[in-house]
């Protein structure tokens, strides 16, 4: 939360649908679910929206769509 306050962004338009941890997922899908997620919604709303992942060590993705 100190971070989304830090960078001005609005807690209405973050993680809308919950993250994929919560929801189960097979091992080794994180990313792909994120991803296919981000993508569902830029269809239906357009725009562009991030998803990020960790990874063991402090190594981690980022994916940057735009409709």
């Amino acid at each position: 939360m100190a971070c989304l306050r830090g960078a001005g962004l609005s807690t209405e338009k973050i993680n809308l649908g919950g993250g994929t941890r919560a929801r189960g997922h097979p091992f080794g899908a994180l990313g792909t679910i994120l991803a296919c997620r981000l993508y569902h919604e830029l269809g239906r709303h357009g725009g562009t929206d991030l998803c990020a992942i960790a990874a063991a060590g402090g190594i981690g993705s980022a994916l940057l769509l735009r409709a």
